[in-house]
């Protein structure tokens, strides 16, 4: 089986559900052809100024996790991100496309890139900008995916932008402060010791350790600057 990449690994260790071990990613028809349609929902509720569009698509305990902006925990706040975003701009064109989606099991992973126009409300001031998103699915008891974590940077540092990506009244939450998950079997184990290595590699400066987190096909995905394909 190939390496989980290292951003697998680390939404694993604060998302903390059970993966079920298999040999190919490759997701189910239906399931591709849920994500493209949730593609074309997203589009359509950015372009008309509808997030309800996208809150049907929410899990009760989703994480939203923008650039600039503290995580949203639950259903709620994380509608309430949405609502917030398109009061304060104007979506003049919006695009998203799938770069790859993985089949974890219980679990379905999306990595996509994205680019809009936005136009600030309050000045008529207008912005192209692009990024990366991640958006992973739990799949329910009867079949269906809904949405347990969104979040998404942006190629590049955007001076003029970037002020009004914060909406600092929103009721916002540090993951890093949060708890890791309970370790409750192999897997568990497993992610929690990356985690903990992983945090000894980037303190001691060691860049051989780091790069053994990589698989020889991994996607770094950095702030302000287009995926690392190769």
């Amino acid at each position: 089986m190939k390496k989980l990449k290292l951003f697998i690994c680390l939404l694993l260790l604060v998302e903390g559900n059970h993966l079920i071990a298999q040999k190919s990613i490759a997701p189910s028809i239906k399931a591709q052809e849920y994500l493209s349609d949730f593609r074309a929902k997203t589009i359509s509720a950015m372009m008309k100024s509808s997030p309800e569009i996208l809150e049907a698509y929410y899990s009760d305990s989703i994480r939203v996790m923008p650039e600039l902006q503290k995580s949203l925990l639950g259903k709620n706040n994380a509608a309430a991100y949405s609502r917030a975003f398109l009061e304060r701009f104007q979506v003049k064109n919006y695009q998203r496309s799938a770069i790859e989606i993985s089949d974890l099991g219980s679990q379905i992973l999306e990595i996509g890139e994205m680019s809009m126009t936005l136009v600030l409300k309050g000045t008529g001031e207008e912005f192209d900008i692009k990024g990366a998103y991640f958006d992973l699915w739990l799949e329910q008891a009867n079949g269906d995916l809904k949405l347990l974590t969104q979040c998404w940077n942006y190629d590049q540092y955007y001076t003029d932008l970037h002020p009004h990506l914060a909406f600092h009244d929103l009721p916002g939450t540090h993951i890093a402060l949060l708890p890791n998950i309970n370790i409750t079997d192999d897997l568990s184990l497993q992610i929690t010791a990356y985690g903990r290595f992983l945090d000894a590699v980037v303190t001691e400066h060691n860049a051989v350790g780091w790069a053994q987190f990589y698989s020889d096909d991994a996607m770094l995905v950095t702030n302000y600057h287009p995926p690392y394909k190769e």
